[in-house]
């Protein structure tokens, strides 16, 4: 069942998860092009991701979280924060 109370936005997620990369990258202090270049992918679709323009991959979500040595859940929580 799904919560309808939940502050993760259902309509627009990719917005909200662009944010939380975006977000992190700040926190971290850490380039576009840095990230990018770590978790191997084109600088472009890191900044299409963050900017909501794209659909990230679980491949690609999981690279992230890994690189900001988060789970999953822990990333998807600090999303829910952000909103």
């Amino acid at each position: 069942m799904v919560n309808n109370e939940s502050n993760l936005s259902l309509k627009n997620p990719h917005i909200l998860i662009g944010l939380a990369v975006s977000s992190l990258r700040d926190k971290f202090e850490i380039s576009i092009e840095a990230l990018s270049h770590e978790i191997n992918i084109e600088k472009k679709h890191l900044w299409m991701i963050e900017k909501g323009k794209t659909n990230i991959t679980i491949n690609t979500l999981i690279k992230i979280c890994n690189f900001f040595e988060m789970s999953l859940l822990e990333f998807f929580k600090y999303a829910d924060s952000l909103n």
